[in-house]
């Protein structure tokens, strides 16, 4: 008796059709989608700093111990890293192994999807987290600190909402998509780049 295989690496086939919206509600839905994520990410930077006793940093990256220096540059890179083969994978993924990014959600199912929405959730939140808490040790503005931080953790929530949108919606919604990515990726620049300053900057002790 011949046993089936189980391949639990290739996407699950979903097979549900796809209903047509209008042009309106398509645009409306979009932008609206990104107008929230500006809301929601300026709502949380203004009330984080209005709560705030003091725009003075709590710690400093450059006057830690060598061992957190050197954790910390390391940790930049390996995400840094991580986020770059992610990349990679997702435009493999999209537009080589699938044509185009809706017909890759459409092989997908919503259970499937589901999963991949919890591991990239919890993904983001620790990449992104450690990048911004290391990032509150840099020399930047408390204000610049708390933008950033902000943007960036709402853009890696919504980004997983517009894979959703994408699948049930619209291809559209892949605007969302890409305004979240640049705005993770501004994030990824400024954190590393001021990481870096603080670790092997003047002020950094040797």
């Amino acid at each position: 008796m011949e046993t089936a295989s189980l391949d639990f690496g290739s996407p699950a086939t979903s097979g549900s059709a796809v209903t047509v919206y209008s042009d309106a509600a398509v645009y409306s839905a979009v932008f609206g989608a990104i107008t929230l994520l500006l809301l929601l990410a300026s709502a949380t930077s203004w009330w984080s700093l209005r709560r705030a006793g003091s725009f003075g940093p709590s710690w400093s990256l450059s006057q830690t111990s060598a061992s957190l220096r050197a954790l910390a540059a390391l940790a930049m890179i390996s995400m840094g890293l991580a986020q770059l083969t992610g990349g990679i994978d997702a435009y493999v993924q999209t537009q080589i192994a699938a044509e185009g990014t809706h017909a890759y959600f459409q092989y997908i199912s919503n259970e499937r999807l589901l999963g991949m929405s919890h591991a990239h959730l919890f993904g983001f939140f620790v990449s992104f987290g450690v990048q911004g808490l290391l990032l509150t040790g840099t020399q930047l503005s408390e204000r610049t600190k708390t933008v950033a931080i902000c943007f960036a953790l709402w853009a890696g929530i919504a980004d997983v909402g517009s894979w959703w949108g994408i699948r049930n919606f619209d291809p559209r919604f892949e605007w969302l998509s890409m305004v979240c990515g640049s705005t993770t990726g501004v994030f990824v620049l400024l954190s590393t780049g001021a990481v870096f300053k603080a670790v092997f900057g003047r002020g950094a002790p040797r």
